[in-house]
């Protein structure tokens, strides 16, 4: 039997009808055990337990959702200012002038830009049939995720991460920017912090997202049995505060087409420009 459904649901974005792929049973229980089984302390195996049964909730709580939606033929369109100033991607994000100010040197980066950049990582790689196939988390993903892990699942109710090769997820930590690569093809999630932090936490927090996702949409639980975890070392240092948002975007562009991470942190301004670049032609360049 089946543990997946497809249902055709209405795209309020642009009318169009896209695939949402639903739970059609509870019968992923077996999966969860053995994802709990691979807790290894009393308190994670608690912690576990309670993400568990709040997926379980998810999980019907989108079944009755499926069941009652009703399709709408009002489509709501947003639209960015008639302003020189501004760039609008291909989703809809939308940077004004304070926003490219940003880009200068010694300003941090906002969440606006990293996206809008991320963005454009991911559309390089759908038009380049040569570069790996890339999937980019909004910048709240991660922190809804250690909040809810339930209410995570909603950000991939219509993906499936199984199908790429690269995930990016950035990281917003308290006054700093990280980033954490799944490669899909070599088995290994990796962590990118310019200040050499560690990042087992948040390796961990992903490692049971992709088990628990799983398990809700394909009622089997995610393998990371013979996966790697590694938060990275031998990547450039970062020399001052604000460059941390220019270097999540500098790695995710390259890992997103397999290059080497061999840049400088004196490369920093130089690379804003290329973003400023890419965000005015709508590509990268």
């Amino acid at each position: 039997m089946s543990l997946v459904r497809i249902e055709l649901a209405d795209d309020t974005a642009n009318a169009k009808h896209d695939q949402r792929i639903l739970p059609d049973t509870f019968k992923f229980l077996s999966a969860a055990s053995n994802f709990l089984a691979t807790a290894e302390t009393k308190e994670q195996k608690v912690s576990a337990k309670k993400k568990f049964k709040a997926v379980k909730r998810w999980v019907a709580l989108q079944t009755r959702k499926s069941e009652q939606r009703k399709k709408s033929a009002d489509v709501i369109m947003k639209h960015s200012p008639d302003n020189e100033n501004s760039y609008k991607s291909t989703s809809g994000i939308v940077l004004n002038n304070g926003d490219m100010k940003l880009l200068e040197p010694l300003q941090w980066l906002n969440d606006i830009i990293i996206e809008f950049y991320l963005e454009l990582v991911v559309e390089r790689s759908q038009i380049n049939p040569l570069l790996p196939k890339v999937y980019a988390f909004n910048t709240n993903f991660f922190n809804k995720l250690r909040r809810n892990a339930a209410s995570a699942m909603r950000w991939t109710m219509k993906v499936d991460l199984q199908s790429f090769d690269i995930i990016l997820v950035p990281i917003h930590l308290p006054g700093h920017w990280a980033l954490s690569i799944m490669d899909m093809r070599k088995k290994g999630m990796y962590y990118f912090y310019t200040m050499l932090g560690d990042g087992r936490d948040c390796l961990r927090e992903l490692r049971e997202f992709l088990v628990l996702e799983s398990v809700a949409k394909r009622g089997e639980a995610f393998n990371t049995m013979d996966w790697t975890f590694l938060s990275v070392k031998t990547i450039p240092t970062q020399m001052n505060g604000p460059d941390c948002g220019v270097f999540l975007c500098r790695f995710a562009e390259c890992i997103a087409r397999d290059a080497d991470t061999d840049f400088k942190a004196a490369d920093m301004n130089e690379f804003r420009k290329k973003i400023v670049q890419g965000i005015k032609s709508g590509k990268l360049i």
